[in-house]
């Protein structure tokens, strides 16, 4: 309800394959998999008991697997079509989550898609409820991050990262109203 998949959906391939890293209960993972039955989807946790409920979850369904592994961490071993990060990159220190995203970059193909969803923490009362709503998430293990303090930053400050880093990039509020979620689209250069 808080997180509206099937918009975020839109925006990657119909077909090929997709790296839900921070996958969590893998529901954007499962969402994929049955809107997008030429995708073969990977979902990457840290946490072993969110993978059991996302393969639970998952039973039946075909094109999505799980593994259990750091986001920061993972190999991918092929060029993928699309990675998806969705509201996990502010558990990272900003010089790990520039690193993440550039070794995201390298492990897309030419043209391939990176979504990325994270607070703006520019938008006054929404931005202060969305981190609120955070802290409580960690500190009742909802929400399970080896990094003890969060990082955010402002959209503008992601899309000069992005480009940077060689990702053409827009971004929107994609959350439910209550939150101050924005969607980055990013396209790795196809050179």
């Amino acid at each position: 309800m808080l997180t509206p998949y099937s918009r975020m959906i839109q925006y990657l391939p119909q077909k090929g394959t997709i790296v839900d890293l921070g996958c969590g209960h893998g529901l954007l993972s499962l969402a994929v998999a049955l809107e997008r039955p030429e995708c073969q989807v990977l979902g990457v946790d840290h946490d072993p008991k969110r993978l059991a409920l996302a393969s639970e979850a998952s039973k039946g369904v075909g094109g999505v697997r799980y593994e259990e592994g750091s986001m920061s961490d993972v190999a991918i071993k092929e060029p993928v079509d699309a990675i998806t990060i969705i509201d996990a990159l502010h558990y990272f220190a900003p010089e790990e989550q520039e690193r993440m995203i550039a070794r995201c970059r390298d492990a897309l193909k030419p043209g391939g898609t990176l979504l990325i969803r994270e607070v703006d923490r520019s938008t006054g009362v929404r931005s202060i409820f969305n981190r609120a709503y955070e802290r409580v998430a960690k500190l009742i293990k909802f929400t399970r991050s080896v990094e003890e303090s969060a990082h955010y930053r402002q959209p503008e400050e992601w899309g000069q990262l992005l480009k940077r880093l060689g990702f053409e990039a827009n971004w929107f509020r994609c959350s439910h109203p209550l939150f101050a979620d924005v969607l980055f689209v990013a396209r790795r250069s196809a050179l």
